[in-house]
């Protein structure tokens, strides 16, 4: 990280509880057909993209919006005609670009381009520990072979790969995982919780069996996921999952969701939502600097991209919340909103994110 982003990044932190990031589906078109996916090709939906040149105006906005990391997804990015300008432009801006991606496009060349465009990092879709079957639900033969001689490429290019693992009765034996992905040439690992219904235009749900567990299913599996956590780098932080046991027992939540406040979803229309879960859209992406922040609190969905790094931004946000209330003279509660566990366990889930804790088994 350049000095220029530390400062501006450190600023955000101080002035507004931290940066914010947003999540763009910049198409619907997808060339898998994954079985718990309702962007499969196989639905037949109606192909939508973003046009190029109001993206690239868009990642201006959400800029100056307060927003610095930006994810693409769709759909599948990479068919996204317009993604390696949508890069550079971020890139250009001071903003951190993420693909997250099937990797069925990931040729060598590709690669020389996302790299050539400013990319760093990329998330690539693993459903389960063994070829045939990942290669099975997303209905790509080879597609296995194909992340396998990918990440190769990336690792000689100095680029990341992270390993996205969708909580799903493919994989199994959650077990098997680490050193499946360690042999396919991931280092680390973040798993994406089952959605079985949304409602925002985001299509990346479905009722399959293949997602459908029981709350104490689901427990087990963050429990295991927990204590994963000593074989490889899960991504995940542990007071994340707990929040999640938690939400499935239906008991209070410590870190209330910062979508709509730092966190947010564009879909292909350009259109801007708190998150994928929502159904009511904030404004069209050209109104996005004046809308109004929504912090009410929200904890009605698990949706991993959004609850996780709740827990991790939340002691930011209080840190800005108590100098908001030092500066209007309320000390008691100054001090209230700074000094509490729930800002302990948010600095130790951060510590834990960048390797400054054990890692333990017991989002």
């Amino acid at each position: 990280m350049g000095l220029a982003r530390f400062l501006d990044i450190a600023k955000l932190a101080a002035l507004s509880g931290g940066p914010g990031f947003a999540q763009i589906a910049v198409t619907n078109d997808c060339n898998a057909d994954c079985g718990f996916c309702n962007f499969a090709r196989g639905k037949g939906i109606a192909k939508s993209s973003a046009p190029v040149n109001r993206l690239l105006r868009a990642i201006d906005t959400l800029h100056a919006g307060g927003v610095r990391y930006l994810v693409f997804v769709g759909g599948e990015p990479l068919v996204y005609g317009g993604l390696e300008d949508a890069i550079s432009h971020t890139r250009d801006k001071g903003i951190e670009p993420v693909i997250c991606t099937n990797g069925q496009l990931l040729h060598d060349d590709k690669i020389k381009r996302l790299k050539a465009a400013g990319l760093r990092n990329i998330i690539i879709s693993i459903d389960a520990p063994d070829a045939e079957t990942h290669d099975k639900n997303r209905g790509l033969p080879g597609l296995t072979d194909r992340i396998r001689r990918a990440n190769k490429t990336l690792a000689s290019s100095g680029m990341h790969s992270t390993a996205s693992v969708t909580i799903s009765r493919l994989v199994g034996d959650f077990k098997k995982l680490p050193a499946y992905l360690r042999d396919m040439g991931f280092k680390d690992v973040t798993f994406s919780y089952p959605l079985r219904e949304l409602h925002s235009t985001y299509l990346s749900f479905s009722d399959s069996e293949l997602v459908e567990y029981s709350k104490d299913e689901l427990i087990g599996i963050f429990l295991g996921l927990k204590a994963l956590k000593k074989d490889i780098k899960v991504l995940n932080p542990s007071a994340g999952m707990d929040e999640m046991i938690r939400f499935l027992k239906n008991e209070p939540s410590r870190f209330p969701c910062l979508a709509g406040y730092k966190y947010f979803f564009l879909d292909w229309n350009l259109d801007v939502y708190r998150c994928h879960y929502m159904k009511d859209r904030i404004c069209a992406v050209e109104d996005f600097p004046g809308a109004a922040p929504i912090r009410d609190g929200c904890d009605i969905c698990m949706i991993d991209c959004y609850r996780d790094p709740s827990v991790l931004q939340h002691v930011a946000v209080s840190f800005r919340d108590s100098v908001d209330e030092l500066l209007h003279g309320h000390l008691g509660t100054a001090y209230r909103r700074l000094f509490n566990q729930n800002n302990y366990i948010s600095l130790k889930a951060v510590a834990e994110e960048f390797g400054l804790v054990t890692r333990y088994g017991g989002r």
